[in-house]
């Protein structure tokens, strides 16, 4: 595979998929109703990730969520 056919086929995959690595974000999407197709294992953290097909429903609240996520996580460091 050419580093040009490489680059193809992941921004492919990134149209088709959405891959999730937060624990927290993969329960508000189930919450949501969504199902993820399949969960993986990061080959060099070892970490688990989730992965969904991409629609504009799920993307949607991917943006309503992380907008949540960074207004929490701005308020908490000024708490501390």
């Amino acid at each position: 595979m050419t580093n040009f056919d490489y680059r193809t086929f992941k921004e492919d995959l990134k149209k088709r998929f959405y891959w999730c690595y937060s624990t927290q974000e993969k329960k508000y999407l189930t919450e949501k109703g969504y199902k993820y197709l399949f969960r993986c294992t990061h080959f060099e953290t070892g970490n688990f990730f989730w992965v969904y097909d991409v629609s504009d429903a799920l993307m949607e609240d991917v943006k309503i969520w992380k907008s949540q996520y960074q207004k929490k996580k701005v308020s908490e460091a000024v708490v501390e």
